[in-house]
């Protein structure tokens, strides 16, 4: 929560604007709790105590897909997360993609286009004006 207060205000964003979401922490497995000195989250997030790494990838991928549900017509959704659920949204996007690490920043961006009907077409990897690929690692 941290970085996303830290980016929220370099954006000068009002604070009305977070939204914090438990399905999008990390793995929750008892090597991220063990020795950690932090107990199980409370609220809902508990009941996923202990999953696998396949569980979280799961829940980031339905979790991904609330969020933006959730904010269906904005112009704009920042989701600030760990790199795991980073990873898994950009191998969904890419799924050749081999990602084996996510070390301090990284982000991928992705679009998705109003269908006739006017519900929402499958999300797409997102290009840079120049055409070059929206995955970024940064360290």
């Amino acid at each position: 929560m941290q970085t996303a207060l830290v980016i929220v205000r370099a954006l000068s964003l009002p604070a009305s604007v977070i939204e914090v979401d438990w399905s999008v922490c990390e793995v929750l497995s008892e090597r991220f709790l063990a020795g950690s000195g932090r107990p199980a989250p409370q609220g809902s997030a508990a009941e996923w105590i202990p999953e696998t790494l396949e569980d979280a990838h799961a829940r980031y991928a339905a979790a991904l897909e609330a969020i933006a549900d959730r904010h269906a017509g904005c112009s704009c959704i920042l989701v600030v997360t760990h790199g795991e659920c980073v990873r898994r949204a950009v191998t969904r996007l890419e799924p050749r993609a081999l990602v084996y690490e996510v070390r301090h920043c990284g982000w991928v961006a992705a679009r998705r286009e109003r269908e006739p009907h006017g519900g929402w077409g499958l999300w797409q990897l997102g290009q840079a004006p120049d055409g070059a690929c929206c995955i970024s690692w940064a360290v």
